[in-house]
């Protein structure tokens, strides 16, 4: 199990820059990284619920005999179709370039609607339309609180 661990570690690292650079991103001292690369020793259970959340797979997933998850990996990493990102790319292009100069709309607002979970209820947040790099956003941010104890009990945040 640890040549199948150190197996799939190094497949994993191979899509990355540099091992350097994995142990900066994941705080981890090099020499201890090449002993799991290596095969020599494993992670505790801490260092490996870190490694499994940088490169997006779960431990089951790690353990894996190396032929299945090189498989598994490669499908996952499959590139995408150029004309799948291009689509919503050439749509945001159009919309940039029909709007007008959007500076008066910047600032922070109260957005007021309908409750769609508690019928009859008006639900308050706030919003912000900002400027960065020659390109307009908005953010939107909700506090949920329990109607009866008032208490916050989530919060929702939205970009685009």
């Amino acid at each position: 199990m640890a040549t199948e661990f150190s197996a799939n570690l190094n497949l994993l690292c191979s899509y990355q820059r540099s091992i350097a650079e994995v142990c900066r991103k994941l705080k981890l001292n090099r020499q201890q990284f090449n002993r799991y690369l290596n095969g020599q020793s494993r992670p505790s259970r801490h260092n490996m619920r870190r490694i499994c959340d940088y490169f997006g797979v779960t431990e089951s997933e790690i353990l894996m005999e190396h032929a299945q998850f090189e498989q598994m990996i490669t499908l996952r990493r499959r590139p995408v179709e150029r004309t799948e990102l291009e689509r919503p790319l050439t749509h945001l292009q159009t919309l940039y370039g029909h709007s007008q100069d959007l500076q008066k709309y910047t600032g922070f607002y109260f957005r007021y609607f309908y409750s769609f979970g508690n019928k009859g209820m008006v639900f308050r947040s706030l919003a912000t339309i900002y400027r960065d790099e020659g390109r307009y956003y908005w953010k939107n941010i909700e506090i949920l609180r329990d109607q009866s104890t008032g208490r916050t009990t989530g919060l929702n945040k939205y970009e685009g």
